[in-house]
């Protein structure tokens, strides 16, 4: 790929995108099964997916600039923290481990 087509394959934007709309389908699919509500597994899709929705939602409100000038500042923040939350993680995960 060259050009425009390498720079939309390397966007996050666009990954993230099809990310959730594979979830979306996913979680809609799984929902034709009455009893999957009860499953760890799709509860926690469930939740990622509507994560990744309000998440979805607040990226495009920057579009709007009376709302886009409050918002950019949370969502850059948001980014930001991405190494703090792998630690965090870690920890996180190493004390649920001692627990079980």
């Amino acid at each position: 790929c060259a050009g425009l087509g390498r720079r939309y394959l390397t966007s996050p934007r666009h990954w993230f995108d099809l990310t959730v709309v594979v979830l979306t389908g996913m979680v809609s699919f799984a929902l034709l099964d009455k009893s999957v509500a009860q499953d760890n597994t799709f509860c926690t899709a469930f939740g990622a997916l509507v994560f990744c929705k309000w998440t979805r939602f607040l990226v495009d409100l920057r579009q709007i600039e009376a709302v886009g000038i409050e918002i950019l500042p949370i969502t850059d923040t948001m980014w930001d923290i991405g190494p703090f939350l792998l630690v965090f993680s870690v920890y996180f995960l190493a004390s649920v481990n001692m627990f079980y």
